[in-house]
């Protein structure tokens, strides 16, 4: 699954079989639902090898950390907030594919029991070696 709002409520997933068969969908525990008409195009490959073992394309061992620190406050009963930092690295054999930094900060002002405002500043720093 990939959650590209970073909010773990809504995401998106994508499947496939040994046989190359794929599946997408959109789920949301917004309202608890999974969508299987969502449709996209994307590409995966993946065999069966003669010792019946699946060999996803692009497939290798790895060494993935993930570390995501969050700070809640309120602020009375009128103003929220939250900092959030997730950081995420990926080392392969030889060296590190990729390391990624996303940090978000979330203030949310409620005007009456209808009416709020609510920021979100975001900032993203995503490093790849492609060589790898």
């Amino acid at each position: 699954m990939i959650d590209p709002f970073n909010d773990q409520r809504r995401a998106f997933q994508f499947r496939v079989n040994a046989l190359g068969v794929q599946m997408e969908a959109t789920n949301s525990d917004v309202d608890n639902s999974e969508d299987w008409s969502w449709d996209t195009i994307w590409t995966s490959a993946a065999r069966i090898t003669s010792d019946g073992y699946v060999d996803f394309n692009n497939s290798r061992a790895a060494d993935f950390l993930s570390l995501s620190p969050e700070v809640e406050f309120n602020l009375g009963k009128s103003a929220t907030g939250s900092l959030s930092h997730t950081f995420q690295t990926l080392d392969v054999e030889g060296g590190q594919l990729f390391e990624a930094n996303l940090t978000q900060a979330r203030a949310v002002y409620f005007f009456n029991i209808r009416t709020f405002a609510r920021v979100i500043l975001q900032y993203r720093d995503v490093q790849r070696d492609v060589s790898l």
